[in-house]
């Protein structure tokens, strides 16, 4: 799931604040978080 949320990432257009996070950082932050996130509840189980 999570390789899924990465490709869905870097795919997906985005808007506003988030699409001004994109454009300085490369990649959407709070979506990454949500990744990272997952990984670890993972790592939990």
């Amino acid at each position: 799931m999570p390789t899924a949320k990465m490709h869905k990432m870097k795919s997906k257009e985005r808007e506003g604040k988030r699409k001004e996070m994109v454009d300085k950082y490369g990649y959407d932050v709070k979506f990454a978080y949500h990744i990272v996130r997952l990984l670890s509840d993972k790592d939990n189980a």
